[in-house]
C-alpha cells in the first residue's frame, strides 16, 4: 500500500468519526428547546464573545512579535494578528488541529524571509507556552472552586489535573533547559537533520529568561479571554455554571483533541466539553448547543481571516516585516 493511499484513508477514517461524532451529538438534541434557548437569549452577550476572541488573538500575536523579535526578526503586531486570523480561516478546513499554524507560519517565512526552521521553532514554542498556560491557569482556578461543585466531575478529575498542570509547567522548562543544552551540543556538527535540529532549537533556546516570563504572562491573558468568551456564550444562553469550572473543562476537552482520531477535533472536543457539562447538571441538549455555538465562534473569527487573506496588502507593499541578520554567536 503506498504512503499517499494509506494518509488519505487516514483522512477518511478521522473524517468517518468526526461525522459519526457529530450525528450522535445532534441526536441529543431536543429542537424545540434549541429554538426555545436561542429566541431567549442575550444577544449582546453573545456578540460580545466576538470581541473577546478577537482581543486574544492579539495577545497571541503579541506573544508572536516578541519571541519572533529575540530570534532576529523585526515583526509588526498588526501584520501578525492578521496572520493568526489567516491561520484560524485555515483551520476551519484543513484536518488537523496544526493546519492553521503551518499556514501562518509560511506567510511568516514568506514575507520575512526568515528560515522556515526558525519560524517553526518559534511556533513550537508559542504552542507549548499556550498549552501551559491554560493549563496553569486552570490548575490555579480550580483551587478557586469548593470541593461540592468540582467533585460532581469525577472526585478524581480535578487532582489529576491539577498534578496534569504541574507536570506540563516542568516539561516546558525542562524543553527550555534542553533547547539550551542541545543546540550547544548540535553546534557545527554536518548534516541536514543536525542543521535543522540546530535551527528549531535555537528559536527556543534564544528566548532569555524575562522575556520568557512576558510570554507566558500573555499566554495566560489570552487563555483567560478565550475561556471568558466561552463563559459569556454560556451565560448568554442561561447556562449556570461558575466561571471555574470552565478553567476545567475547556482545558480538558482541547487536551483530547491532541489524539488524532478526527479531524481538527471536530466532533471529539465538542463531544468531552458537553458530557462534563452534563456532569454539572446541565441538560445534554444545552450542552450540545453550547459546544458548537462555542465552535461557530471560532468559525466567525476565522472567516474574518479569510477576509484579510483576500483583501490585505501585497507583501512587498507592507513595512510591517522586516529581517534583521542575526549576529552568530
Amino acid at each position: 500500500m503506498s504512503e499517499s493511499l494509506k494518509r488519505w484513508l487516514m483522512l477518511g477514517a478521522r473524517a468517518l468519526v468526526s461525522a459519526a461524532l457529530i450525528f450522535y451529538l445532534f441526536h441529543m438534541v431536543e429542537w424545540p428547546r434549541v429554538k426555545s434557548v436561542l429566541a431567549a437569549s442575550n444577544r449582546l452577550l453573545l456578540l460580545v464573545a466576538i470581541p473577546m476572541s478577537l482581543f486574544a488573538i492579539g495577545c497571541m500575536a503579541l506573544r508572536w512579535r516578541l519571541l519572533l523579535r529575540r530570534n532576529g526578526v523585526a515583526a509588526g503586531a498588526l501584520r501578525l494578528f492578521g496572520f493568526y486570523l489567516v491561520g484560524g480561516f485555515f483551520n476551519i478546513f484543513l484536518p488537523g488541529v496544526i493546519g492553521g499554524d503551518v499556514a501562518r507560519m509560511a506567510c511568516c517565512a514568506k514575507e520575512s524571509g526568515a528560515r522556515l526552521t526558525t519560524a517553526t521553532g518559534i511556533v513550537l514554542m508559542e504552542r507549548v507556552c499556550g498549552l501551559v498556560a491554560l493549563f496553569a491557569v486552570g490548575g490555579v482556578m480550580s483551587y478557586l472552586v469548593a470541593e461540592a461543585q468540582w467533585t460532581r466531575l469525577g472526585a478524581s478529575l480535578v487532582p489529576l489535573f491539577r498534578l496534569t498542570a504541574l507536570l506540563l509547567v516542568l516539561f516546558f522548562f525542562g524543553l527550555w533547559f534542553f533547547g539550551k543544552w542541545a543546540r550547544a551540543q548540535l553546534a557545527g556538527r554536518p548534516g541536514w537533520l543536525h542543521e535543522r535540529l540546530h535551527t528549531v532549537l535555537s528559536a527556543i533556546a534564544s528566548v532569555d529568561l524575562a522575556t520568557l516570563a512576558l510570554v507566558l504572562m500573555l499566554s495566560a491573558l489570552a487563555q483567560a479571554l478565550d475561556l471568558l468568551a466561552a463563559f459569556v456564550i454560556a451565560r448568554a444562553l442561561g447556562i449556570e455554571v461558575p466561571l471555574g469550572l470552565f478553567f476545567i473543562i475547556i482545558p480538558i476537552s482541547y487536551l483530547v483533541t491532541l489524539l488524532p482520531i478526527s479531524l481538527g477535533g471536530l466532533g471529539v472536543r465538542e463531544g468531552i466539553f458537553s458530557y462534563l457539562l452534563t456532569r454539572l447538571g446541565v441538560l445534554a441538549s444545552d450542552a450540545v448547543t453550547l459546544a458548537f455555538l462555542i465552535y461557530l465562534l471560532r468559525v466567525i473569527v476565522g472567516l474574518t481571516g479569510g477576509v484579510w487573506y483576500l483583501f490585505s496588502r501585497e507583501p512587498s507593499a507592507s513595512p510591517g516585516l522586516a529581517v534583521k541578520q542575526k549576529e552568530e554567536a
